[in-house]
Parts: structure tokens; C-alpha cells; sequence
């Protein structure tokens, strides 16, 4: 099983890529990108089981920057559904 922090730390990183090469980049996806990696970083050294009360924490981030479902990433929107339904 892949550690859930660091699914979320490249989820935020290809997302932010994704907006910036579109020009769809705002603050407030700004705002959730940076702390989706700020807390994935920090609580990188827990335990998986642990590392799914940080992605419950930031729920809402992960809703705002999460692509569409008929967008070319919905295999990626489909991980980040299901780490938030463990």
C-alpha cells in the first residue's frame, strides 16, 4: 500500500501543474495546494493507518482542486475519492 501522504503530495504537485499550464491557477486553489503539501510533509513519518486522520483534515482542499469526472485525470479523482472514503 502506498503511503496516503505521499499519494496526496504528488496528487497536489500534478494538479498544480495541470492549472498553471492552463492559466486556471487562483489563489484559492493556491491556498489548498499549499496546504495539502505543507501537511503532507510534515506528518510524512507516521504510520499509514495515522496518515488518514491528516487527508480527513484536509477534505475540503482535496474537494477544491480535485478534477472533474469527465476530465483525462479521473483515474486520479477516483484515488482521491477513495483515500477519503477509508
Amino acid at each position: 500500500m502506498k503511503k496516503p501522504l505521499s499519494l496526496l503530495r504528488s496528487f497536489a504537485k500534478q494538479r498544480e501543474r495541470a492549472y498553471r499550464m492552463h492559466n486556471c491557477f487562483n489563489q484559492q486553489r493556491a491556498q489548498a495546494i499549499a496546504k495539502i503539501k505543507k501537511l503532507s510533509d510534515y506528518w510524512a513519518g507516521l504510520p499509514p493507518e495515522k496518515q488518514l486522520n491528516i487527508v480527513r483534515q484536509c477534505k475540503s482542499e482535496l474537494l477544491t482542486v480535485l478534477p472533474s469526472a469527465e476530465s483525462r485525470f479521473k483515474n486520479q479523482r477516483e484515488e482521491i475519492l477513495e483515500l477519503l472514503n477509508q
